[in-house]
């Protein structure tokens, strides 16, 4: 996880799984399931999903409503942006570490 440095855990999980799966579209069972947080849990940060539009209803299968990334979204762009620089920061440290160490 590395947008856990910045926000909180369940956020930054489902925001994650999403920009890691960005054509797929889910469930709000599937994402709670998918990224190992509670239904609770994530209906109480369902309301900042929507309101950054983070994710947009796509369609409909039965009586169940899924959702995918908004991926037209300035919020969501940066979030990816965001993810991209945590990580190769965190590459480069790490590179850094095993130079010194050897």
């Amino acid at each position: 996880m590395t947008l856990e440095l910045v926000m909180d855990r369940p956020l930054a999980k489902v925001i994650e799984f999403l920009l890691e799966n960005p054509v797929m579209d889910y469930s709000k069972t599937d994402l709670a399931e998918e990224t190992g947080i509670s239904r609770s849990t994530l209906y109480r940060k369902w309301d900042v999903l929507e309101e950054l539009s983070i994710l947009e209803k796509s369609r409909k299968y039965q009586n169940t409503q899924l959702y995918k990334l908004d991926t037209d979204s300035q919020i969501v762009n940066e979030l990816g942006r965001l993810k991209k620089r945590i990580e190769e920061e965190g590459g480069a440290r790490k590179r850094e570490k095993m130079e010194a160490a050897a």
